[in-house]
């Protein structure tokens, strides 16, 4: 057995794709407590490089047939042209060696060995043991022994597409730079893998950050649709880089070439696996998209949304993406700022007042942080708060009690642009899904 030593460093894995069939291998050959990362063979990353996943098992293993699962996808930039995807810090999410090398080099200096030598610990096929790798803030692993998600199995997908989990394409930017943007195809091999695996499950939670954030409230629909007896639980960290009915949407929805709308620009393109039709399709034109979304569950899928107003991440990534993209070549900071902050609030508000009660959730937070299930939770909003990680906590318990929705910043004084105040139905509702679960059971008595 390859034992692994790991030195004082934090390790960013973001996501997997894949266009061929995966294996998962019996929970009784898994060792507890550890993470075990897997190649998806045939999968590439953005450069052409071998893809993996991991499988991560809690202190105490689940009973043979275990009904409810989590996958974490953590964060990364996408990119959608060649200035993008040669960008220094765009151009990073094409390669894992890339991604190890920013989020490990300490360990790796301190090691003496290469990045790619370094990955390959992290590749053999060893287990690793859960508590050495957890301390690396690598993400968020809520199955450790007494956390929410304690007694679970879950997997893990580092990102290297390029996508954050969305595409099916291989795009040709330029004579010398191709760029598989299928991660995406990943995804779906391995929602596939479970379910041929692991059903039937109660409840599956899909947990993203940054890019993966948006693209995990885009995949609900279509995971609802492939487990459809499955509660669905989302965590959308950080999650505010594209809402429905906006610029930014319109931009990805009809600009980018690996973008899902079946109309738009691919004339650079062609589709990683051909075979495979059943990607989201999402289309967030509708500013009510969401809301209509969770109606048309009624109530199977619930949502989480956490982040700070002014997330620096956030406002960073919006102005280069309008300079690359054109849209606003003089955007500045200060005007991503302002114009990311109307559209949370406006977009907040909707969703307060037309989701169904106890399926949309959100906690946003003063200040600048980013990807908080990670990198460290942010204050309370008051004394008397529960705090956005016990807030976040009682999501994937699912049993949070209070006000589904937690702003900062005097928020419900925010009138979206165009609208007339209104009094939210959601606040006439009991905002609970320990009561939702109950008036469910009332109507079936």
């Amino acid at each position: 057995m390859v034992r692994v030593v790991w030195g004082p460093a934090k390790l960013l894995l973001l996501q997997i794709t894949s266009s061929s069939a995966l294996n998962l291998p019996d929970l009784s050959t898994l060792q507890a407590n550890t993470i075990y990362f897997l190649p998806i063979d045939g999968a590439v990353c953005g450069v052409g490089t071998q893809m993996y996943y991991g499988i991560i098992t809690p202190a105490v293993m689940p009973p043979a047939s275990p009904q409810k699962f989590w996958v974490e996808s953590m964060g990364g930039a996408i990119c959608f042209d060649k200035d993008s995807c040669t960008d220094e810090e765009f151009s990073v999410w094409l390669d894992l060696v890339t991604v190890v090398f920013r989020y490990a080099k300490g360990a790796i200096q301190g090691m003496g060995v290469t990045a790619q030598q370094y990955l390959n610990l992290l590749i053999s096929g060893a287990p690793i043991p859960m508590d050495q790798f957890r301390s690396l803030g690598a993400a968020y692993f809520p199955n450790n022994a007494g956390g929410p998600l304690a007694g679970q199995v879950g997997f893990y997908f580092p990102s290297c597409s390029g996508d954050a989990g969305l595409g099916n394409y291989e795009v040709n930017y330029s004579s010398d730079l191709t760029v598989r943007h299928a991660g995406g195809a990943g995804f779906r091999t391995l929602l596939q893998a479970m379910k041929v695996k692991y059903s039937p499950m109660t409840r599956l939670t899909l947990i993203g950050a940054s890019g993966t954030a948006v693209s995990r409230v885009a995949w609900a629909p279509a995971v609802a649709d492939m487990f459809p007896q499955t509660e669905i639980l989302v965590v959308a960290d950080s999650a505010m880089h594209v809402l429905p009915a906006t610029k930014a949407f319109q931009f990805f929805w009809n600009d980018v070439q690996w973008s899902p709308n079946p109309n738009g620009k691919h004339d650079l393109a062609r589709l990683y696996n051909s075979d495979l039709t059943s990607l989201p399709t999402f289309d967030w034109q509708s500013a009510s998209a969401i809301s209509d979304m969770l109606r048309h569950y009624n109530g199977r899928i619930k949502l989480l949304y956490l982040g700070c107003l002014h997330d620096k991440v956030i406002v960073g990534d919006r102005t280069m993406l309008t300079k690359f993209s054109n849209m606003n070549p003089q955007a500045t900071e200060d005007s991503s700022k302002k114009e990311i902050e109307d559209e949370t609030w406006t977009f907040l508000q909707n969703l307060k007042r037309d989701a169904p009660a106890g399926s949309a959730f959100s906690y946003i937070s003063t200040g600048d942080c980013h990807h908080q299930t990670r990198n460290g939770w942010a204050p309370k909003i008051d004394a008397n708060d529960w705090g956005p990680e016990n807030f976040t906590e009682a999501f994937l318990l699912g049993s949070p009690s209070g006000s589904q929705h937690r702003w900062c910043c005097d928020a419900e004084n925010f009138v979206p642009k165009g609208q007339k105040e209104t009094a939210s139905s959601a606040d006439t509702k009991i905002p609970s899904l320990v009561a939702l679960a109950l008036t469910l059971a009332t109507q079936m008595l």
